[in-house]
């Protein structure tokens, strides 16, 4: 069974008033190898050399850090990633890596020390083709390295009007390979200063619609690893409604860039650029500290959404049975 990524007492002492940064998305690059339909985030910036990620790291580490991931633009576009990945196990994180997926295959050795790659997946071959030209086969090879080499492994299907009509072959796909997904809907990145991803955007009734059928997939246990709460809250409040949840970013959990400056989440990165205060880059996990507080209009990010969900309703009984049920059947391999 996969290893949890936070601790109880961590937990509690957050929920108390502390700020502890237990789980690190880290945008290593925006560098990518693909130019998928729908996202505007890769794009030239300046990245932090392989030492001062290493120390970076250290320093999160030292805080309290106790789960590291890997995201981008593509991470493995970054030669040094499978060092960084070693050395992140020997400082003790619980790492992952978020991918396109058609550089695995290739760079499998880099990825022997890695605990969970998550690779992105859009559908069967014609809509993952048009979305991502040349993608398919090699997410093929990708999954079957993955799998030879027994490193744990989920897919992250983005939902748009492209692919919102075969979500159930994606499912079929993951049954395949003994895997699970995780579902998110399309949205505005802020990069995307020309609104390009709206064009992919499924009516509000569409969205509902799929989410209602994954809900009742999930019941049926099917391999979809996101929450009830999680896709309760993508019917009913996507594209322009807040979740009614407590947001814990910032406190418990945080996004650095490849220049290493450092946000609550990802969707407020372009915002902390540049600034001095936030350059952990510089000043290390102290700049955790000077996250300022932001107030969003929407979420629907998978990792921030659910883990503002866990750290509301964890004791919960429904949602803690719902947890226990979706690690016994569905992390196990």
């Amino acid at each position: 069974m996969i290893k949890t990524a936070l601790s109880i007492p961590s937990v509690l002492k957050v929920k108390a008033g502390s700020k502890i940064p237990l789980r690190v998305t880290h945008m290593i690059t925006y560098n990518c190898n693909l130019d998928c339909s729908y996202c505007s985030r890769h794009y030239d910036t300046n990245e932090l050399g392989t030492q001062d990620v290493m120390d970076l790291m250290k320093s999160f580490r030292e805080a309290g850090t106790r789960f590291w991931s890997f995201n981008g633009g593509e991470a493995l576009m970054r030669d040094d990633l499978g060092e960084l990945i070693t050395y992140g196990r020997k400082l003790g994180f619980i790492t992952s890596l978020a991918t396109n997926g058609t550089l695995v295959a290739e760079r499998i050795n880099d990825l022997r020390d890695i605990d969970m790659v998550t690779i992105s997946l859009d559908g069967p071959r014609k809509i993952q083709e048009e979305s991502r030209p040349g993608s398919f086969d090699k997410i093929i090879e990708g999954m079957d390295a993955l799998d030879s080499n027994n490193i744990q492994n989920n897919i992250m299907t983005v939902i748009g009007k492209h692919n919102i009509n075969v979500l159930d072959d994606v499912l079929g796909f993951a049954e395949a390979y003994g895997t699970r997904v995780f579902f998110q809907p399309i949205r505005v990145q802020k990069e995307d200063t020309e609104g390009k991803s709206k064009m992919y955007f499924p009516t509000p009734d569409q969205m509902r619609e799929a989410t209602t059928q994954l809900i009742n997939a999930k019941k049926q246990v099917r391999p979809v690893a996101s929450s009830t709460k999680y896709l309760e809250h993508m019917r009913d409040c996507w594209p322009d409604k807040m979740p009614a949840e407590k947001c814990w970013a910032g406190r418990i959990s945080c996004a650095i860039d490849p220049s290493g400056h450092v946000a609550p989440c990802c969707d407020t990165l372009a915002s902390c650029a540049g600034r001095e205060d936030c350059n952990a880059g510089k000043n290390g996990a102290q700049s955790f500290h000077s996250i300022p507080d932001f107030k969003c209009s929407t979420c629907y990010s998978s990792i921030p959404l659910e883990t503002n969900i866990m750290m509301n309703h964890m004791l919960k009984p429904k949602f803690a049975h719902d947890q226990i049920l979706r690690e016994y059947l569905l992390h196990q391999r």
